[in-house]
């Protein structure tokens, strides 16, 4: 069963591309550390040198930040802090001017990192035991804890969707008429070889818990 539900997942995350298209104009967006980075092009390959790029609360449709592509159409825009506390899901805009616009959807799981209280193993601290006979320092040794099926399985969730955003990027591509056949079949094998890592992760966590 858990096998279907990853391929379901990969299945999905396949066709659900995100951009939409205006005027041959693409954007990619993925989260990178404190930042939303990615490209803005124009069809054809042509990269959208200094145009202006919207991050927007999908829901509301509030603009949150901007920014703009540098000499290669590439962009890096701090993550703002509204989108963090309330986990929002963002809407990255190309705005190229004359019609010109793409828009790409970041959802909260593919740029937050992960809670750090639930879902990263801790050390316990060491301390020093005296003992009564000798009275020499011994020091205790760290033991860390293991992560529960819950918080594994929701650590792994999160590395999938960060994982697939190259993918996504790739298939936005494929969109274009100079995306080569190679192209397509290495980003379907790209999505098969994560597919082949889950199953395997998965199954040793299994073993483990037995």
């Amino acid at each position: 069963m858990r096998m279907i539900a990853v391929w379901l997942f990969l299945i999905s995350s396949l066709f659900a591309v995100q951009p939409v298209w205006g005027h041959k104009t693409r954007v990619f967006a993925y989260g990178d550390g404190e930042y939303i980075s990615g490209e803005a092009a124009f069809s054809g390959g042509k990269m959208a040198k200094d145009i202006e790029i919207l991050v927007i609360d999908s829901a509301s449709g509030t603009e949150l930040s901007t920014g703009r592509t540098d000499n290669t159409g590439q962009f890096s825009i701090a993550i703002p802090e509204k989108a963090i506390v309330e986990k929002l899901d963002l809407l990255v805009v190309a705005n190229g001017g004359d019609g010109h616009r793409a828009e790409w959807l970041l959802e909260a799981e593919a740029y937050l990192p992960g809670d750090s209280a639930s879902s990263t193993p801790k050390l316990t601290e060491p301390a020093l035991v005296q003992s009564p006979a000798v009275n020499i320092p011994t020091q205790k040794i760290a033991e860390p804890e293991c992560l529960t099926q819950k918080q594994f399985e929701q650590q792994l969730d999160q590395s999938l969707k960060q994982q697939l955003q190259p993918i996504k990027h790739m298939l936005t591509k494929s969109q274009e008429p100079d995306m080569s056949f190679r192209e397509v079949l290495g980003s379907i094998g790209y999505l098969i070889g994560v597919a082949g890592i889950i199953a395997y992760l998965k199954s040793r966590k299994g073993e483990s818990n037995e």
